[in-house]
């Protein structure tokens, strides 16, 4: 207060005027929040080096017909490790993450083409490191309409892993929901996740691995505890939040395998 009391009488002194009166608020304000979603999903399966399993990763929408109906075993096989690699089960390999998805903006993960959100999270996978690997800054996209077959959409998980010594690998995988005339299957193609990994930061890295990864139903269940939405001002806005990400799942796999979901006659 003395320093102060003395800077005001200085400046009387030298015919200055100070200007106490400083706005409070920004020039520009802060763009409005907007309403999000995030949930996290656990996934768990094997994958076999280079691809070469019983259950072979579909190179295409139209190849998953031919190895849907394929499940791993339940067990994996006996594994192999040393402390100084990570663990192996000869030809077949255990892989398993726990991610959260994340849509920051709501309305624009479901109307735009992209259909994007990001993800963190970890992935075991004792063959590549026997210490979890890191996932920082991955992408979902949820129901991206795919040009070949048609009537086709993917549920797209792309993500690089990393090491704790540094050593990085790429997963991509996707589910498939496609016009299907057995809308029992529902269940099978949203929980059934084709992977690749790949050596380095991207998917141009040589395929090391590939498989297939399921949710299981005790997982869907948690999972289904886990979804929160974000920023949502009040209960209602909450609820509406979490309705319109409803309606639009279960608006694609009404248009996918229709009949089950369709509204009976008269009802």
């Amino acid at each position: 207060a003395v320093a102060e009391r003395c800077c005001v009488l200085l400046a009387a002194d030298l015919g200055l005027r100070i200007d106490y009166a400083l706005p409070s608020a920004a020039k520009t304000p802060n763009p409005t929040t907007k309403v999000g979603l995030e949930f996290t999903e656990t996934m768990k399966g094997y994958v076999w080096e280079g691809g070469r399993g019983p259950v072979p990763v579909p190179e295409a929408a139209g190849d998953v017909a031919a190895t849907a109906d394929a499940e791993p075993a339940a067990e994996p096989a006996t594994s192999t490790s040393s402390s100084n690699g990570p663990a192996t089960t000869g030809s077949r390999n255990p892989i398993q993450f726990t991610l959260t998805v994340r849509a920051d903006d709501l309305d624009a993960m479901l109307n735009t083409p992209e259909h994007k959100a990001h993800m963190h999270g970890t992935v075991m996978c004792p063959a590549i490191d026997s210490e979890p690997l890191s996932v920082v800054n991955g992408e979902f996209q949820l129901f991206v309409e795919v040009p070949s077959p048609p009537n086709t959409r993917h549920m797209v998980y792309s993500m690089a892993m990393y090491a704790k010594d540094g050593r990085a690998h790429f997963l991509y995988g996707f589910k498939v929901v496609k016009d299907h005339p057995n809308p029992l299957r529902i269940w099978h193609d949203t929980s059934t996740l084709y992977v690749t990994v790949h050596e380095g930061e991207s998917r141009r890295g040589r395929v090391k691995f590939a498989g297939v990864m399921h949710i299981r139903l005790a997982d869907f269940a948690k999972q289904m505890t886990t979804m929160r939405v974000l920023n949502a001002e009040s209960e209602v806005e909450r609820l509406a939040a979490l309705a319109r990400f409803g309606v639009n799942f279960a608006g694609v796999l009404w248009e996918s395998y229709g009949g089950l979901l369709a509204p009976r006659e008269g009802v």
